[in-house]
């Protein structure tokens, strides 16, 4: 697959450099591919949107299909959508699948309005920068103080966000993924 490539041309350039602060993997995904380098558009967190709304707007909680099936959203393999039938979402189970299921999308009284209430202002999902834990940056910064992360770089460290309620450990997942369920049974 492209982007199985793509990941393996970045692993290779980054093997040619050290990476001190995110904004630095920019750079290794340009260089990975020489000929024609890689496009990346660094995003800030004012750039993430809230889709939530949106989406409790034009889909249902409990999702049926045109054929009255409960639709699985964590079984779906293969999502598509057309330009021929904007209101609908077409989905598969298996690539093998010959057909489509059909999803189709909460019906407003018009074609304008529904255009109106999509391309209204969809709401950010972050106000400011996401804090770390008080643990993590005393870590982070304790690299700079001795000489793990070069000092210039300690600006950028010290400034980071933090929040001394936080834990410093990883968020559970909010779905128990069909890999580990195949685990937990043998």
């Amino acid at each position: 697959m492209e982007c199985d490539s793509m990941h393996a041309a970045v692993e290779a350039a980054k093997k040619h450099t050290s990476i001190y602060v995110p904004s630095q993997w920019d750079t290794v995904v340009r260089m990975a591919r020489k000929r024609k380098p890689y496009a990346v558009v660094p995003l800030k967190f004012t750039d993430i949107l809230n889709f939530k709304e949106v989406a409790e707007s034009l889909i249902p909680s409990t999702v049926y299909d045109t054929s009255g099936k409960k639709v699985k959203w964590m079984q779906i393999k293969w999502i598509q959508f057309r330009k021929t039938d904007p209101e609908t979402i077409f989905y598969k189970y298996s690539f093998i699948d010959e057909d489509f299921g059909e999803i189709k999308l909460k019906h407003s009284t018009s074609r304008r309005k529904a255009t109106v209430r999509i391309s209204e202002e969809i709401p950010k999902s972050f106000d400011s920068r996401l804090p770390i834990s008080s643990a993590k940056k005393k870590d982070l910064v304790d690299l700079c103080k001795n000489g793990t992360i070069p000092e210039e770089y300690y600006h950028y460290y010290n400034n980071l966000p933090c929040d001394s309620s936080l834990m410093d450990v990883l968020p559970e997942p909010d779905f128990m993924d069909e890999f580990s369920e195949d685990t937990d049974n043998d």
